[in-house]
């Protein structure tokens, strides 16, 4: 019995080690810093279903998610050339930490191994039913694996780049 015991506490240690890594690469990767006034995050995940509306989430029986709320029209999943990843930036007061709401933001985006760049149609976002506190301004890209660089404008104020990699 004890044998067994041991050897099922091993099994679930390998599927929960199996598993962190199978979703490392799916894992959003943060990354941050202060440009001008502002504390810029930025995030990349995979491709994510975004709403015109508040009522069309609610229409597709949506509960949690993101509403674009201003800016650029929202990329749908079903868009042509599909979207494979979502470039999210959240924008800061960099002394008060406050969220900057109705930000002018520009994003462009440079595959670091050379090749056309992406100006991304940055559209403002909140998460459904959070409101202003949640806000961030983003959409969903077409963006094969590798390394790129992000470079993101703040109402003309701040600019910055990140590096980053999408799995």
């Amino acid at each position: 019995m004890y044998f067994i015991t041991r050897l099922l506490a091993a099994a679930v240690a390998c599927v929960a080690l199996l598993t962190q890594t199978a979703f490392a690469d799916q894992a959003p990767s943060p990354t941050s810093a202060v440009a001008g006034p502002y504390r810029l995050s930025i995030q990349i995940a995979p491709s994510e279903p975004l709403y015109a509306t508040p009522a069309a989430a609610k229409t597709a029986g949506v509960v949690t998610g993101l509403i674009a709320v201003g800016g650029e029209a929202p990329v749908t999943l079903s868009a042509t050339p599909a979207p494979t990843a979502f470039v999210a930036i959240q924008v800061f007061d960099a002394k008060t930490g406050a969220v900057v709401q109705k930000a002018d933001v520009n994003v462009l985006v440079t595959p670091a191994a050379g090749g056309a760049s992406l100006q991304l149609p940055v559209a403002e976002i909140q998460e459904l039913g959070q409101g202003a506190k949640s806000d961030e301004y983003g959409n969903n890209a077409t963006l094969k694996p590798g390394d790129y660089t992000v470079n993101v404008n703040v109402n003309a104020k701040a600019e910055t780049w990140f590096h980053v990699t999408v799995h």
